[in-house]
């Protein structure tokens, strides 16, 4: 079992995700609420996302072509 990391929303940079990854740990980011702060939120690659809006997320992951799980 990987360990996991959950990071806030103004907390979450590319590099601390890569960075746990690379630990071996799973990273969940939470927070988002704008849709600049999703998309951010995604670009930084987490493994789960908890977004404040779930509707804006979801139309960015459909535009991105990454579906909704």
């Amino acid at each position: 079992h990987a360990g996991l990391v959950v990071l806030a929303a103004d907390k979450t940079e590319p590099t601390h995700v890569a960075q746990a990854h690379a630990e071996g740990l799973r990273v969940v980011v939470f927070g988002g609420r704008s849709g600049r702060n999703i998309k951010h939120l995604l670009a930084s690659r987490p493994d789960e996302v908890e977004a404040d809006n779930p509707r804006r997320l979801l139309r960015l992951l459909r535009q991105q072509g990454a579906g909704a799980n």
